[in-house]
């Protein structure tokens, strides 16, 4: 019982952590962009597609994930264990950008990292599958018994 609860708790706060940090990276990205728009701007350089493309790659992904993670969260707070596979799409979605991303921070040890960290968070969905199937035919079984049982 206390590793269903865990394991729901844990997934919907890293729901709600992606959630968070989507937004923020979404709205720091932007800023970020608009600044190096204005930047070219000003010193009359062209502002073409490969100033934007991967900025604008970041805030769609960001986006995307936060809405995501944000629909999942609500599913999962209604009973809809189904919304855990909304979670394990969101991590491979996740993943190409973490790898190119930490690589250039980390080198090497970053393919690791955003391997441990996707792998994590889809174990994480599936455990939390698995925890509230338990968790509603435990539901059902109660509720066929009865009051009086």
């Amino acid at each position: 019982m206390i590793i269903r609860n865990v394991a729901v708790v844990a997934s919907q706060l890293v729901n709600l952590s992606i959630v968070v940090g989507g937004i923020y990276l979404a709205i720091v990205v932007s800023a970020d962009l608009a600044q190096r728009i204005s930047t070219y701007e000003a010193m009359f350089w062209p502002v073409d597609n490969d100033v934007t493309r991967g900025p604008a790659i970041v805030i769609v992904s960001a986006g995307l994930a936060a809405v995501l993670a944000l629909v999942t969260f609500l599913l999962l707070i209604y009973g809809h264990r189904w919304a855990c596979w909304i979670d394990c799409l969101i991590w491979i979605l996740i993943w190409p950008a973490a790898v190119i991303n930490s690589q250039s921070y980390f080198g090497d040890t970053g393919y690791t990292i955003a391997n441990t960290m996707c792998i994590s968070g889809i174990s994480l969905a599936v455990i939390t599958f698995v925890a509230m199937s338990c968790r509603n035919s435990t539901q059902t079984r109660d509720k066929a018994r009865g009051p009086g049982s």
